[in-house]
């Protein structure tokens, strides 16, 4: 008898992120960040970002705040019947409505939220008797001969195959809730990976107002020789501005520069929050932001 042949798996299509980086050369921000993490979109994405943790938070919460009902419907008739303990306790860590609240904050987040279900026998169709939520970066599809054959829990060693998928109902004791992603089948699209760009506006425009204020609200300016200076008096100049004239220390300071003489004049490099338009720019990244999320 012939040997069958080897098993080959579908492997899903590698995903690179969009990536604005002007001139080539910037690799600074969270936008211009080639293929986004988890880690990258929980921080810089959420945790730095007021507009997106509380667009996240107002979608969390209304989602689980409202109570759930349990209903047997017979012809036109509908009675209501006791929910089942798992929905009032999902796991002894979490009430139903934390386990909302973390599901849609981490589906909002990195665009997939995985589910555990813990059943008496370990099979797919009976009730589960716990639920579990997973962080989304420890929990990986992978692919098989057709569809998909299981998910992996990563770990310090490697990807562990261990909750596996019926290849005929796709039933699993892992959930795997995921938005949708036109170039990857098995994993979810973050709406803060279409937000990225106004996210990094917002943040970005904040830092800027924030060293701003930290220089008294003024902005940069250049001294410009109009004759080549001896490295002498450069050197001493250059530290004398570093020392004197800079960082959050020497705010609303003055600085007293000898010897500049009439061979020096000033220039303003940088704009003003009237030339940046700053309130508009914040305020249009906000909106784009809060709408990707879901918010308002």
């Amino acid at each position: 008898v012939p040997s069958p042949p080897p098993e080959r798996r579908a492997v899903s299509p590698p995903v690179s992120a969009y990536v604005y980086s002007p001139g080539g050369t910037t690799t600074t921000g969270f936008f211009r960040k080639q293929g986004l993490t988890f880690d990258q979109l929980a921080t810089e994405g959420y945790a730095k970002n007021v507009i997106a943790y509380v667009a996240v938070d107002e979608v969390a919460k209304a989602v689980a705040s409202p109570p759930w009902l349990n209903y047997e419907t017979s012809g036109l008739e509908r009675k209501e019947q006791t929910l089942p303990p798992v929905f009032m306790r999902p796991n002894p860590y979490q009430s139903w409505a934390d386990f909302l609240y973390g599901a849609v904050s981490y589906y909002l987040i990195a665009g997939t939220a995985p589910l555990e279900a813990i059943t008496p026998t370990g099979g797919y169709n009976e009730p589960p008797v716990q639920l579990y939520l997973h962080r989304p970066h420890t929990i990986v599809p992978i692919p098989g001969r057709v569809g998909l054959a299981a998910y992996g829990l990563k770990t310090p060693s490697g990807i562990i195959e261990k909750w596996k998928v019926d290849p005929i109902t796709g039933q699993s004791n892992m959930r795997f809730l995921k938005t949708f992603h036109p170039l990857d089948p098995w994993c979810g699209l973050s709406p803060l990976t279409a937000a990225a760009l106004g996210i990094d506006v917002h943040n970005d425009a904040n830092l800027w107002n924030a060293n701003l204020l930290r220089r008294g609200a003024s902005t940069d300016l250049a001294i410009v020789a109009e004759k080549p200076m001896p490295d002498s008096s450069y050197v001493r100049l250059r530290d004398q501005l570093e020392q004197e004239a800079s960082g959050a220390r020497n705010v609303k300071g003055f600085t007293l520069i000898d010897g500049l003489g009439d061979k020096f004049h000033f220039e303003k490099i940088s704009f003003s929050p009237r030339d940046m338009s700053w309130i508009e720019a914040i305020n249009t990244s906000a909106h784009e932001v809060a709408i990707a999320v879901g918010g308002s």
